[in-house]
């Protein structure tokens, strides 16, 4: 029996290729027990990468924007292009989920590209392999201080 939704942890990383029909296969340990079903949420990030919530956390989510004021006009255009954007999948019986032509476009993926999948401790992120070497380079020289400010 697999752990329950509340206990997972995204962590580690894995690259995979976008099949010819938009879907990556996410790591066994990332999904849910065997025979549950497992939805995701993928939305665009804004650098270039793609964001990927499963539903426990979607919903958390989904409480903490609910309280955005109507008069926040900023938060309300970040909300309209993240939920219009927004595509959600469940996982396949391969443990795949597709990813829509407008997510591939924002992250520069396509069909046939590799594709870096990483955990972050409570969803996952989607980027070019490239890109993602790109931003743990720019991680790597501020590490110490980032590790002050996360609390560790």
């Amino acid at each position: 029996m697999g752990e329950s939704k509340a206990q997972r942890f995204f962590t580690g990383k894995v690259e995979h290729t976008i099949d010819n029909q938009n879907r990556v296969t996410i790591p066994s340990i990332w999904r849910a027990g065997k025979g549950e079903e497992q939805q995701f949420f993928i939305a665009p990030n804004p650098d270039k990468g793609l964001w990927v919530f499963p539903e426990e956390e979607m919903g958390r989510l989904r409480d903490k924007l609910a309280e955005k004021s109507l008069s926040d006009r900023d938060a309300w255009k970040f909300l309209r292009v993240f939920s219009g954007e927004m595509h959600q999948c469940y996982v396949d019986s391969q443990g795949r989920i597709t990813l829509s032509d407008g997510l591939l476009k924002h992250a520069g993926l396509s069909k046939g590209s590799n594709a870096m999948l990483v955990g972050m401790v409570k969803h996952l992120e989607i980027w070019t392999p490239e890109l993602w070497q790109q931003l743990k380079d720019e991680a790597g020289d501020n590490y110490g201080e980032a590790t002050a400010r996360v609390g560790l």
